[in-house]
């Protein structure tokens, strides 16, 4: 039962459009740009042992070759422990990879300027429906999920974000009603206890 609502204010980017937008920015300072590339290994500084660098491959062709730098950050999202294996073989994992599945909606599930977050779920998880471009974004899931570069979309985790909104919205909820779906694989901080993602920071 509905209990209460509170309104606040937030914003919205498109999230692909503001990478290519830096990428572009950095490129026109002068930085040297690749897509579609993968780290294989690190560069240490034989004195130091410092991170300086990494061998690249282009996925594209197939080359290889050294990229040095000043400074190296691990941003590998939920490639990050992989990454730090390169430097220390020993080390102990970071994050607890986390499954969060979305739907696209017709725009009658939410009104054109305002969403709903509902924060605990019957099973405790978070819920959303937002405006996005003319259509509602629904979501979101957060299961425990293999580590991969293309995540396939459960039919359970479609059904929960159905299930989920139907108890908020005055629309009967169908599944023929998803336009289409999408999901990525979040880097969050496990539970020390169980290694195992936890809703509750995400």
């Amino acid at each position: 039962m509905l209990k209460g609502t509170v309104v606040y204010y937030d914003g919205q980017m498109d999230d692909a459009r503001v990478n290519v937008s830096l990428a572009c920015t950095t490129a026109l300072a002068g930085a040297a740009v690749l897509n579609h590339a993968e780290a294989t290994a690190i560069i240490k500084d034989e004195s130091t042992g410092q991170v300086v660098g990494a061998r690249v491959r282009d996925k594209l062709s197939g080359t290889e070759f050294d990229v040095h730098a000043k400074v190296v950050v691990n941003a590998g999202g939920p490639f990050v422990d992989e990454l730090r294996r390169f430097a220390d073989k020993e080390s102990k994992p970071m994050i607890a990879p986390s499954s969060g599945v979305h739907v696209v909606l017709p725009d009658y599930y939410s009104p054109e300027s305002m969403g709903l977050i509902v924060p605990k779920t019957k099973d405790g998880r978070v819920v959303f429906m937002l405006p996005w471009l003319g259509r509602t974004v629904a979501g979101t899931t957060d299961s425990i999920s293999p580590i991969t570069m293309l995540p396939e979309l459960k039919e359970e985790e479609i059904q929960f974000i159905l299930d989920a909104i139907s108890d908020y919205v005055c629309v009967k909820v169908r599944r023929s009603d998803i336009m289409s779906a999408w999901g990525g694989i979040r880097p969050i901080r496990p539970r020390m206890e169980t290694r195992q993602a936890s809703p509750e920071i995400t």
